[in-house]
């Protein structure tokens, strides 16, 4: 080393440490993000499942309202229109 560097060298082991430090930040903070990203995907997912449950539950509750129904009189006619309304009821709830 020259002697212009000497003062320097008691401190090159606290800029080391420095060094790692903001090195260490830099990765937690890479962490941190891929956590966030991660977090907002299962809360996304928790979301979409939460209004499948509450689609299935109108769903549930629309068939027992029009289970004994009788539409047209004839059990195939019923099954039917059965079918196209609970198929209207359910795109109308998914918009």
């Amino acid at each position: 080393m020259s002697e212009e560097n000497y003062p320097y060298r008691p401190y090159q082991s606290t800029l080391n440490k420095l060094g790692q430090i903001v090195e260490e930040k830099k990765q937690l903070q890479q962490e941190n993000q891929r956590l966030r990203n991660q977090i907002e995907a299962q809360q996304k997912d928790i979301k979409e499942l939460l209004a499948c449950c509450s689609l299935e539950k109108k769903v549930d509750y629309k068939i027992k309202e029009w289970q004994d129904a009788s539409f047209e009189g004839s059990p195939e006619n019923d099954r039917k229109i059965f079918a196209v309304r609970l198929t209207d009821f359910i795109r109308k709830e998914l918009q």
